[in-house]
Order: structure tokens, then C-alpha cells, then sequence
């Protein structure tokens, strides 16, 4: 009880701290107003870069808890494993934070443009001239789609296109603000399938809100990372039709996940051979199951077309345009840094490039906690398959490698499982203390980010 209390004042501080460096950030840096808090804002940053120093360890244990896993049971024994609640009470809660997850998406778009964040109205982000030069030839000929960058990317210029002529601007006007369709969309597709997983607004909406806060809009904004968002939308779209499909007596679902799976592939072939890699990996384990027991049967089914679908998918689009997922895999295998300097290029990842946003400690902790803890069903298993596939390119791949396979991973949905355990394993004060300070926590990196992009 007392180590509780002192644990809930702790968590209350924490907060406190939080919150008001998010004023600072969000009401006097925007006001151009001297801020009474920005010693407490400067004290809060500087505290997220010394932990920051944690992240390249902490990554191990998540990244290869196929090894540490049974390591760590076998010297303590049976692991407990946390079946996470549906709370009908919150549902009304989960509907708001998807509300506000939606809000600051948009926001986000919005912020780093304001005069008070950049009086020189410079662009945000650090591909944003590629797209422009690009987008610009797409406009001249909508056929280059399949010319530019190799032809790797086509959906994302059509998109971009298509979003210029809708709000009748200029190139560069439709590609500084396509986030504010991509950034609210991958929040949306988040909350949709969290909801198809636990059929709970509320963890849905949680995990929508932690997304929309997350090193995937701020890393986003920073390297301008449109076709990797867009990506994302499509695989967590086609994901959530995929986990339909197991419990539907039609094909209609599995239909629309491969679509949105063969979408993916026209839009970012790194995730769809990320994301591919996993759902081959289930596709083994279910086959076990189904040879040793006789479990899945109709999962096997569906994720065996879902699966060959995209591979026929993507070996049609290579025989066309010479590019695909798979070649795409076989081009950044060449990009090894190799064991010896795992090290080295695990802590550039995290510290130096993208200004070190990809080091976010709490949401990371709440990740593995999800990883280790969660009941054994088929939604985890396949994000452990998925965490598995990553950590084989993650262990020799360079820098750049290993902070795009991090970017991939679902973190804020990850986090909303995390907290769903540390809930149901504590009482109701220091639950709700646990999810307000890791949701302060989130919206203050994502302000303080933004704040600093230019």
C-alpha cells in the first residue's frame, strides 16, 4: 500500500510537469507570450534526452523476446498472462479520445506552420522537395507515376494529385498540407482495428490517440514520410478487414484485405514486406496448430489466400515494373551494418537522426509490457511474429534500416495494450494516474516535436 502511494504522487508530479510544459508549447510559444514556464519546459526536454540514452537498451528486450522470453521462464517460473477488459462503462471516454485524436492530428499538420513556429514560413520536413519535384512531373503527365522514383511508389503521387485538384492549389501547397489527410487517417485506422480486436471503444480510442501522438506523426512531420504513412493507413485498413475475415462467414472481408494489401505495395514496399513477413509467420504457426491439434482452421484458410494473394500480387508488379516488396527486401539487405557495429548504429537511430524523436520511453516500456504479458490469442501472436521478422533485419541492418523498421512498428497500439494490462493489474486511482501521465506525456513530445522542427 505504501510503496502505491508513494507510486500515484510520483505518477501525480510526473504529470504535473507534463502538463504544464504542454502549456508552454501549445498556449505561449503560439502567442508569441513569454512563457512562465519555460524553465519547467526546458527542464522536461532536457529529461527526455538524458533517458533517451535508455532507449538502444531497452529495445533488446522487445525486439528479441523470443530469446529473452523463454529465458527469464525458465529462472521464475510460469509468466502470468493478462486478459485486458472490455470497459463498457468508457466507452463514451473512448469516443472522446478519438474525437481528440482526430483534433490533434489535423492540428499537427497546422502547428509547425504557424508564424509564431516559423516566422519564415519555411517547409516542414526533409523530403518535402523530392515530393514537390516529383509531384510536379506527375502533373505534367499523370503516366509518370510509373516512371518516377523507379515506379516504387505510384498510389502515393496519384493521392497527391488528386488532393491538388480537389483543393485547387499549387504542388507545393498540396504537399505541405496531404498530412492533414494522412495524420487524422492513420489515427481513424488505428482506432478501427484496436476495435476489431477487442470490440472496445475505449481501447480503441486510447490506442487511436496514442498513435496520433506518437514518433510516427512526429517523425512523419520530420522526414516528411508521406508514403510511409499512407502506408501504414492501408496495412492497418487491410489488417483490420484481415481479423474480420476470421470471424466471417463471407469472403467479402478477406476480399477488401487483399486489396488494401496489394494498395500497400504500390505504396511503400518496405512495410508490405515488413508487414508480409509477419503474416508468413503466421501462416506457419497456424499450420502447426492445425497439424498438431487441429486448431484455425478457417484463420489458416483465409491467411493462406490473404497471404499468396499479395506474394502472386507482388511478383506480377516486379515482372511489370521491375520493383516490387520483394525486391525492395533484397535491395535493403544490402544496407548491413553488420554485429560489430550494432551498437553504434542502434544509438544513431535513436539519438541522432530525426532529432532523436524515435526515443520514446514510456510508450516503448508500455510495448514490451504488451509483448510479454498479453494473453495468447491470435491478435498477438501476430505482433510477436511481427516483432520477430523485424528484430532479424533489425540485428545487422544500418541506421537508416533499423529507424524505418522501428517507424513501422505500432506503437501507439502496442502502448493502449500495455496500459490495458498495468490496468487490469492495479486499483482504480493509480490505473487512471498511469494512462493520464502517459497521455501528458505523448501530446507534450508531440507539441514539443512539432515546436522544433525548424
Amino acid at each position: 500500500k505504501t510503496y502505491r502511494k508513494y507510486l500515484l504522487w510520483l505518477l501525480i508530479s510526473l504529470s504535473s510537469i507534463k502538463f504544464i510544459s504542454l502549456l508552454h508549447w501549445t498556449i505561449f510559444i503560439p502567442l508569441k507570450t513569454a512563457s512562465p514556464f519555460k524553465e519547467i519546459a526546458m527542464l522536461e526536454l532536457s529529461i527526455f534526452y538524458i533517458l533517451s540514452y535508455l532507449i538502444p537498451l531497452l529495445i533488446i528486450p522487445l525486439m528479441y523476446y523470443w530469446i529473452l522470453f523463454p529465458l527469464i521462464k525458465w529462472i521464475i517460473g510460469n509468466i502470468p498472462k493478462i486478459k485486458i477488459q472490455n470497459d463498457k462503462n468508457n466507452q463514451k471516454i473512448g469516443i472522446f479520445f478519438l474525437t481528440t485524436s482526430m483534433l490533434l492530428a489535423i492540428f499537427s499538420t497546422i502547428y509547425p506552420y504557424l508564424e509564431s513556429i516559423n516566422p519564415r514560413g519555411l517547409n516542414v520536413g526533409v523530403d518535402i522537395p523530392h515530393y514537390v519535384t516529383a509531384a510536379k512531373e506527375v502533373e505534367g503527365n499523370i503516366t509518370a507515376v510509373f516512371k518516377i522514383w523507379e515506379g516504387t511508389r505510384p498510389l502515393i503521387f496519384l493521392v497527391i494529385y488528386g488532393f491538388q485538384k480537389a483543393i485547387g492549389t499549387d504542388t507545393l501547397m498540396a504537399v505541405r498540407m496531404l498530412p492533414i489527410i494522412l495524420n487524422p487517417f492513420l489515427a481513424l485506422t488505428t482506432f478501427f482495428l484496436l476495435y476489431e480486436a477487442y470490440e472496445d471503444p475505449y481501447r480503441a480510442g486510447l490506442g487511436s490517440l496514442l498513435t496520433a501522438t506518437s514518433y510516427q506523426i512526429a517523425v512523419g512531420m520530420y522526414s516528411y514520410f508521406l508514403t510511409n504513412m499512407l502506408g501504414l493507413i492501408l496495412i492497418y485498413s487491410s489488417l483490420t478487414f484481415l481479423f474480420k475475415a476470421f470471424k466471417s462467414k463471407t469472403k467479402i472481408p478477406l476480399l477488401f484485405a487483399i486489396i488494401l494489401g496489394c494498395l500497400l505495395d504500390l505504396t511503400h514496399p518496405w512495410t508490405f514486406d515488413q508487414y508480409l513477413a509477419a503474416s508468413a509467420l503466421l501462416l506457419i504457426i497456424l499450420l502447426i496448430r492445425l497439424w498438431r491439434r487441429g486448431e484455425n482452421k478457417i484463420e489458416f484458410k483465409n491467411l493462406l489466400i490473404y497471404v499468396s494473394s499479395l506474394v502472386i500480387f507482388d511478383f506480377i508488379r516486379i515482372s511489370i515494373l521491375r520493383y516490387g516488396g520483394i525486391y525492395a527486401t533484397a535491395t535493403a539487405a544490402k544496407s548491413t551494418a553488420g554485429l560489430s557495429r550494432f551498437w553504434f548504429s542502434s544509438i544513431f537511430s535513436f539519438r541522432l537522426l530525426y532529432g532523436g524523436y524515435l526515443s520514446t520511453l514510456v510508450p516503448l516500456i508500455l510495448a514490451i509490457i504488451a509483448i510479454y504479458l498479453h494473453e495468447e490469442n491470435l491478435w498477438i501472436t501476430y505482433w510477436r511474429a511481427f516483432i520477430f521478422t523485424t528484430s532479424i533485419i533489425f540485428i545487422t541492418g544500418d541506421a537508416t534500416i533499423k529507424s524505418r523498421l522501428i517507424y513501422n512498428i505500432p506503437i501507439g497500439i502496442l502502448a493502449a495494450m500495455g496500459l490495458g494490462i498495468l490496468e487490469k493489474l492495479t486499483e482504480k486511482r493509480l490505473r487512471w494516474a498511469i494512462t493520464c501521465f502517459t497521455i501528458l506525456n505523448n501530446i507534450t513530445y508531440l507539441f514539443r516535436s512539432l515546436a522544433n522542427l525548424v
